[in-house]
């Protein structure tokens, strides 16, 4: 038996739902698509409620995984772990394919199922958030080449509301991915940006480290907005970290 778990996003409508059709974010959509595609089943890791099958009519919470103690992660996992035996049965044989961020994953969950003589499966695990958006549409190369053919794909950028674009100019779309991130920081290659806005980013964020500062420019009003800071750059190589902001 193969089972998908999916890692719950905040994106989600303002009114209870079937727990497949809350979450609203591109990500979530990828993911849903990926495990019913190659899944005999499928249900959703919720940082709130633990398991939720598909069809389970759930009110939206503003609860991610990210605002979850770190030791309190290890209590949801154990939660889960037992879910899933209720669920399941016996887990040992069971193929378990994971399209969740780390903080889901890492903190006892995959070690867990192990353990129980599950086989796992992550097929996006390590890509940064650009690169699973472009994994879920059916591109899943990383390299460099391919992203640059995937920057005007409509299934990389995400669809924004006109007044949303309005508000947050060319980088909007960034701030909606960074705003549906699952981990406290998010790594991204300038390509997967770019892919993300839907054009070349300016030679300036190329070469100069001042045009990544948080504060007083269009692109930081974005990570900012999205509750997230510029922690690291590196120039050479062609990358950020972002980092999410404590209050």
């Amino acid at each position: 038996m193969r089972v998908g778990l999916v890692g719950c996003v905040k994106s989600k409508r303002d009114r209870a739902a079937p727990a497949r059709d809350l979450y609203t974010s591109a990500l979530f959509l990828g993911r849903r698509r990926a495990v019913q595609g190659t899944c005999d089943r499928w249900v959703i890791l919720s940082a709130l409620h633990g398991l939720l099958r598909p069809d389970e009519i759930v009110e939206p919470s503003d609860l991610a995984m990210a605002d979850v103690p770190r030791p309190k992660r290890r209590d949801w996992a154990a939660d889960v772990l037992e879910a899933l035996g209720q669920e399941l049965g016996s887990l040992d044989g069971v193929t378990f394919e994971i399209h969740a961020g780390a903080d889901y994953a890492d903190h006892g969950l995959v070690d867990g199922l192990r353990a129980a003589g599950a086989r796992i499966e992550q097929p996006t695990a390590g890509m940064s958030l650009g690169v699973q958006l472009s994994w879920y549409g059916g591109r899943g190369s990383a390299d460099r080449e391919a992203v640059g053919k995937r920057r005007s794909s409509s299934s990389v950028t995400p669809k924004l509301p006109k007044a949303e674009r309005q508000r947050g100019g060319r980088y909007a779309p960034l701030a909606k991915l960074l705003s549906e991130a699952e981990d406290d920081t998010v790594t991204m290659a300038f390509e997967d940006i770019e892919s993300a806005i839907g054009r070349d980013l300016p030679p300036s964020a190329r070469t100069h480290r001042p045009w990544w500062a948080n504060g007083g420019h269009t692109q930081a009003n974005a990570w900012l907005g999205a509750g997230y800071r510029v922690d690291a750059v590196d120039l050479r190589q062609g990358w950020v970290r972002f980092r999410r902001a404590t209050s």
